[in-house]
């Protein structure tokens, strides 16, 4: 599922034959592991957030839009898009966030972000493999040596 375009970029990348136009470019639609209902933004009214299709609905016309390489989403976006066939009609490689550290939780009134990331992942790898072979694993120090200790092992440990 890597496509063509972006496996050429890497061939020249690795073989030192690269030019500027080989610049591989992510666009991160993964917001929604965050921001869960204001991961698409506020409406145009102002009075309330875009729903999760226009959220789709604008990762597919970035994707069509070919000027990316690589769309990274969640999991339940990158299967809402390939149900729908995107990455069969477009030379963008899709990915998915396979983890969701507490760094990156935003619940409304939560203070997870005053205390050192912890890691957590709700990504099932069985069914990712299904969408694509490109995923991140993100991973936040705290400088708090239990905390980062605890994040190293269950990298080791993770898939």
């Amino acid at each position: 599922m890597i496509t063509e375009k972006l496996q050429h970029k890497l061939n020249k990348i690795k073989s030192g034959q690269y030019k500027s136009t080989d610049f591989i470019i992510a666009d991160a639609k993964d917001a929604d592991m965050a921001f869960g209902i204001a991961a698409p933004g506020p409406a145009a009214n102002g009075t309330h957030y875009k729903t999760r299709e226009d959220y789709l609905t604008a990762m597919s016309a970035m994707a069509e839009s070919e000027l990316i390489d690589i769309l990274l989403m969640s999991a339940s976006s990158a299967e809402a898009l390939h149900s729908r066939n995107l990455f069969k009609q477009v030379q963008v490689t899709p990915a998915v966030r396979l983890n969701d550290t507490t760094d990156i939780w935003s619940a409304r009134g939560s203070n997870y972000r005053e205390s050192p990331s912890m890691p957590f992942a709700t990504a099932d790898l069985d069914a990712i493999k299904g969408l694509c072979q490109l995923g991140l694993y993100s991973i936040t120090f705290s400088n708090n040596l239990k905390a980062d200790k605890a994040t190293l092992e269950s990298y080791r440990d993770f898939g």
